[in-house]
């Protein structure tokens, strides 16, 4: 009868050990739910995001985009990456390096063979400096239509991603102490104003 010294046994174990994380890994990798964040892939995606003049397109860092997703046990659109826009030949599309080549990223509460409804949220960030407790509102925001897609564990393009545009600026109401501050953006995103409402022209509130 054979028998194993506990020398001989410590390598074995070492094998058997090693051979059973790369199982686990290939297994993970293969459950795993990812996405091409490409919005142009020539004869499949073709999405620009445009400023609110439906005309010129995003370009450069100065703009962000969101990519929220949600499914059915997920039913909350959660933000995955926020990507700036390419310049030149690739403005209005995302970008985190070439667009011409693949930027998969795996979708953390997802799964392989999963339906998940997408989004994607533009926006152009306030450009000065402001104090935490009153984060100015965007210049300009805009978001896609919510779609949906199967992932799989290769880079699932965004097939049913439409090109958008920005809003126009938006109200946005704040409370600070007892006053209502009602704040919006000019015409062209230059300036913030805020309106208050005061008791007297004296300033007295």
């Amino acid at each position: 009868m054979l028998t194993l010294s506990a020398t001989t046994r410590l390598p074995a174990l070492c094998v058997w050990l090693a051979w059973s994380i790369l199982v686990s890994t290939l297994a993970a990798i293969a459950d795993d739910a990812v996405i091409d964040l490409r919005t142009f892939i020539p004869g499949v995606v073709d999405a620009p995001v445009y400023h609110a003049d439906g005309t010129t397109r995003l370009s450069g860092s100065r703009y962000q985009a969101g990519f929220f997703v949600a499914s059915d046990l997920h039913p909350s659109f959660t933000p995955i990456i926020w990507l700036p826009f390419g310049t030149n030949e690739w403005a209005g599309y995302c970008s985190a390096g070439d667009p011409s080549v693949p930027n998969p990223v795996v979708l953390p509460f997802n799964h392989a063979g999963e339906r998940v409804w997408i989004t994607v949220r533009a926006q152009e960030p306030h450009p000065g400096a402001y104090i935490p407790e009153d984060i100015p509102p965007p210049r300009f925001t805009g978001e896609s239509q919510v779609f949906s897609l199967i992932v799989s564990n290769t880079p699932t393009p965004l097939i049913g991603l439409k090109s958008f545009r920005f809003d126009t600026a938006r109200i946005q109401w704040n409370r600070q102490g007892d006053q209502l501050v009602m704040r919006w953006s000019a015409g062209d995103g230059t300036v913030n104003y805020d309106l208050e409402v005061i008791s007297s022209l004296d300033g007295t509130r």
